[in-house]
């Protein structure tokens, strides 16, 4: 039995234990990751006019959700994601499972001892891998396409689903510099919840000085003033 989501967006346990998540969310992101690869490969084939296979990124089609149980694919059924919806999502989700993927953007430009412009992305204080921006997700899309860039911008919008649920999201960028040079995040419960298949429990110290209270009463025992609805 799939993974049932509620009308908050979050997954709910029922019959979850019957099912081995960790074994079928690498499954399914391991085949996530062959795609995402494959559409990386032909952008950068694309780009720099070498043999590509295909014509364009959009011909590349994303694993199908078909007979999937995994937390991760649920998700993405509920969430209705587009094709480029899945590859903005990959891109941030990529450093924290398969962060060498992205070692290829740090080719230099042929003409000068720098990355390449067009490529965005940042390098951490501690993390020495590729940290993909905006700019990267809308290379990826768009290429130098400077009208699909326009419309790739909009799964950035206040409005769209990643940024209404907290999904996906863009650093803010430093002052006076382009919105779309900010690090290209996802949040941090989104990265348990599409690996390990659940959420895991804030870690209580110093810096959040909360404490978790167990109770044997359910949603029907709650009383709340009249106000409050």
């Amino acid at each position: 039995m799939a993974a049932i989501f509620n009308s908050h967006g979050m997954v709910t346990a029922h019959n979850i234990l019957l099912k081995d998540l960790y074994h079928l969310n690498a499954e399914a992101l391991l085949k996530e990751i062959e795609w995402f690869n494959k559409v990386l490969q032909a952008r950068l084939q694309l780009h720099f006019n070498e043999p590509c296979e295909y014509s364009s990124i959009a011909d590349i089609e994303p694993p199908s959700l078909e007979k999937d149980e995994s937390v991760f694919t649920e998700f993405i059924r509920f969430y209705q994601l587009t094709t480029q919806e899945r590859v903005v999502m990959m891109l941030a989700l990529i450093p924290h499972v398969c962060p060498q993927l992205l070692d290829i953007f740090f080719v230099k430009h042929n003409n000068a001892e720098r990355l390449h412009t067009e490529f965005g992305g940042l390098k951490g204080s501690a993390y020495s891998g590729f940290l993909p921006t905006g700019e990267t997700a809308l290379f990826l899309l768009a290429g130098n396409d400077i009208g699909k860039r326009f419309k790739i911008q909009q799964l950035f919008d206040a409005d769209h689903v990643f940024r209404r649920h907290n999904i996906v999201y863009l650093a803010p960028a430093p002052s006076s510099e382009p919105f779309f040079c900010g690090q290209l995040m996802i949040n941090d419960e989104y990265v348990d919840l599409l690996t390990g298949g659940k959420i895991r429990k804030p870690v209580f110290s110093m810096d959040f000085p909360a404490k978790r209270i167990i109770t044997t009463m359910d949603w029907h025992d709650l009383v709340l003033d009249e106000h409050t609805f």
